[in-house]
């Protein structure tokens, strides 16, 4: 790879210099695609080895645009795509979830609940008070809602 050298002044017009000696692992880290983030080796930071560096199109340095532009070219090897984070684990009310039940959704997935949850589950579904959405039980409790009723109904009932 071809040491790169370039120059950027900041607000107090001082010069310095990074010299990227080699980047790795470029990926995507927002769903609009325009920001990049590798792992960068730069001659001045040597010592530290190989540092995580974001940068996109509109970056405030040359060299940060630069190496955005050969990122998106390849040179670094393929951009790895964009992965969201999971959901954090949120509480839900039982007593809301029943609040947001039509009576018929209520009817279908009480008599749902009697013929497709073993009694344990029904008995600490029962005794209730909130669902952690990370639990066995929510996610029961999801599967026995999502055959009475529609996917979309389904997140809305149980607060997605």
């Amino acid at each position: 790879m071809n040491n790169i050298e370039i120059s950027q002044p900041d607000e107090l017009a001082l010069s310095f210099t990074r010299t990227l000696i080699e980047a790795r692992n470029p990926r995507w880290i927002n769903a609009d695609l325009t920001i990049i983030s590798l792992e960068v080796l730069f001659a001045e930071l040597s010592h530290l080895g190989f540092l995580p560096f974001s940068c996109d199109a509109n970056f405030d340095t040359d060299y940060g645009v630069d190496i955005f532009n050969r990122a998106v070219a390849g040179e670094f090897g393929e951009i790895a795509a964009f992965i969201p984070l999971p959901p954090a684990p949120y509480t839900m009310s039982v007593s809301n979830m029943w609040d947001r039940m039509t009576d018929d959704e209520g009817d279908d997935f009480d008599a749902a609940m009697s013929v497709a949850t073993p009694l344990k589950s029904r008995k600490a579904f029962n005794a209730a008070v909130t669902l952690q959405s990370d639990s066995d039980l929510f996610a029961w409790v999801r599967n026995v809602l999502l055959t009475v009723t529609t996917a979309e109904r389904t997140d809305i009932i149980m607060g997605q």
